[in-house]
C-alpha cells in the first residue's frame, strides 16, 4: 500500500521547510517529488571526504561533490549535512573574495593547516538569486565546521555514511549519500604531546632538609 503522505509530497516537504519532524528521509521525498532538477554526485574517498577534528577544538567538514543542472528555473540556496549523530550547527566557510585583501584562499579556523584555492570550493555558489543554466556543472569542495567534537566512539580511519544535502530558490531538497573518512589527527597529536613540569624549588629545598 502507497503511504498517504506519498499522495501529498508537496505537503510533507513544506513541512520539512517550517522545521516539523517526519519519519521521511531526504530521499524518500527526492523520490516522491516530481523529477529531479539536478544530478548530484559524491564519490567519497579518504583525502576528499571526510570529517576532522580541529585543532584546539570544533570538527570540520569536508565533501567533494559535482552538481549539474537538469532542468530550469534552479539556483543553490543553500546546503545541509545529515549525518548518523546530531549536529547543532554547521556553518559553511564564508567566501573569502569578500574578503578586502587577495589571494582568494578557503581556510578552516583554528590551527589547522589546510587551505583550498576559491576555485575548487562549491561554497560560493550558493545564490538563491543567481539562477544557473540547463547543463551547467559546479564541483568542488564543500567545506565547514562546527563547534561541538565528533563522537568519541568514532574513531580515527572509520568510515561513516552521510547525507550532502543542497536547496534551490523554492526550498527543494535534494540529496546525495556520501562516505565519510573519520580524520582524528589533530586529536591524537594533542594527545600525546608530552609537557615537562617545572620543577619546584620549594620542594627540592624540603628533600634536601634545607
Amino acid at each position: 500500500m502507497t503511504p498517504h503522505w506519498k499522495k501529498r509530497p508537496q505537503l510533507m516537504q513544506e513541512l520539512r521547510r517550517l522545521g516539523v519532524f517526519t519519519d521521511v528521509t531526504d530521499a524518500e521525498l527526492i523520490d516522491a517529488l516530481p523529477s529531479s532538477k539536478v544530478r548530484i554526485h559524491a564519490p567519497g574517498g579518504d583525502l576528499e571526504t571526510s570529517i576532522f577534528d580541529l585543532d584546539p577544538v570544533g570538527t570540520g567538514y569536508m565533501a567533494w561533490m559535482s552538481l549539474t543542472v537538469l532542468d530550469v528555473p534552479f539556483a543553490i540556496a543553500g546546503f545541509s549535512l545529515t549525518l548518523p549523530w546530531t549536529v547543532a550547527w554547521i556553518t559553511w566557510l564564508s567566501d573569502p573574495a569578500l574578503g578586502t585583501h587577495p589571494p582568494y584562499i578557503y581556510r578552516f579556523p583554528g590551527r589547522r593547516g589546510d587551505q583550498f584555492a576559491r576555485d575548487t570550493v562549491v561554497n560560493h555558489h550558493a545564490d538563491a538569486q543567481k539562477m544557473l543554466r540547463r547543463g551547467v556543472r559546479i564541483e568542488g569542495f564543500l567545506l565547514g565546521y562546527s563547534s561541538g567534537p565528533i563522537p568519541s566512539e568514532y574513531k580515527h580511519g572509520h568510515h561513516v555514511l552521510g547525507n550532502i544535502g543542497v536547496f534551490d530558490q523554492f526550498d527543494v531538497p535534494y540529496s546525495v549519500e556520501a562516505d565519510f573518512w573519520i580524520d582524528r589527527t589533530a586529536r591524537l597529536a594533542a594527545a600525546n604531546r608530552v609537557t615537562t613540569p617545572r620543577k619546584s624549588l620549594f620542594g627540592e629545598r624540603v628533600l634536601r632538609g634545607e
